[in-house]
């Protein structure tokens, strides 16, 4: 949640990303879930909602307590709060852990707790250097299918400036950024008491794998004149091939033209 000095406290409203996070859990049929920035665990309810369909998990991680790279910003719940509001609501899919997201020790818990990551939601610290640190965290982790959802990117300065290095300095050619400048807040503590609603647009960014290129699914209905799926699937590598290069990320993209080889050979044969 974004906290900003102002005579008046800034409260999100409920409505703004937590449904998109929940269909999200729904559409990638994520079954590892990782939120780095829990708070209260208003958030974390949408995702244990979603996970709860599917059959996932949800994983917090919150440091709980003063926080900021000036310890400027209190906190107001803790983890057993937390645990508590989600099994009131009757949430049994998660766990929620205790930790300061820029120890070693975070990095070392995460690689070895997610093999691989499904969907992960980066809420934490909003300065430059925290939320760069959470994604290197998480990045190594996310299966080839998987999504990064990053908050309060349109209005805070270390969040917006990440995003657009991410586009560039530190893209590998495996990923794209999109960007939703939306989301509203809700005043509140007014000289009047009554709440009214303020559109500051918080910002998302999701990163989404470049996962066409790379999918077991294939086109199994043709609504062209003609069946184009083998140039389709070729236009598709070659783009790829050529993001992978551009970005200098030549493993993966050695990697990724061995393995075309080897299915093209096997399929090959396949049809002799």
């Amino acid at each position: 949640m974004t906290s900003i000095s102002t005579p008046e406290k800034l409260i999100e409203l409920p409505e703004e990303h937590r449904p998109l996070l929940q269909n999200l859990v729904y559409l990638t049929k994520a079954q590892v879930i990782v939120e780095v920035g829990v708070a209260e665990a208003k958030t974390t309810e949408w995702l244990c909602e979603g996970a709860k369909v599917v059959g996932g998990k949800v994983y917090g991680y919150d440091i709980w307590n003063t926080h900021g790279l000036k310890n400027q910003f209190q906190h107001w719940s803790s983890k057993e709060k937390c645990e508590k509001h989600l099994t009131d609501r009757g949430y049994t899919n998660f766990e929620l852990t205790q930790i300061d997201s820029k120890t070693p020790e975070f990095r070392e818990l995460i690689k070895t707790r997610h093999p691989v990551i499904d969907l992960a939601f980066i809420d934490g610290c909003h300065s430059y250097e925290g939320i760069k640190n959470d994604f290197e965290a998480i990045y190594p982790q996310l299966g080839p299918f998987g999504v990064i959802v990053f908050h309060d990117t349109l209005r805070i300065d270390g969040c917006r400036e990440f995003i657009i290095d991410l586009r560039t300095k530190y893209n590998d050619g495996r990923f794209d950024i999109v960007e939703f400048p939306f989301g509203s807040m809700v005043i509140s503590d007014t000289p009047t008491g009554v709440p009214h609603l303020q559109q500051r647009h918080v910002g998302i960014a999701m990163l989404v794998r470049r996962s066409y290129a790379q999918s077991p699914d294939t086109i199994d209905e043709i609504c062209n004149l003609e069946d184009r799926s083998k140039e389709i699937y070729r236009k598709e590598q070659d783009w790829y091939i050529d993001e992978l290069i551009k970005a200098g990320n030549m493993t993966f993209c050695t990697a990724y033209m061995d393995a075309i080889k080897q299915y093209t050979a096997h399929e090959d044969s396949k049809n002799k």
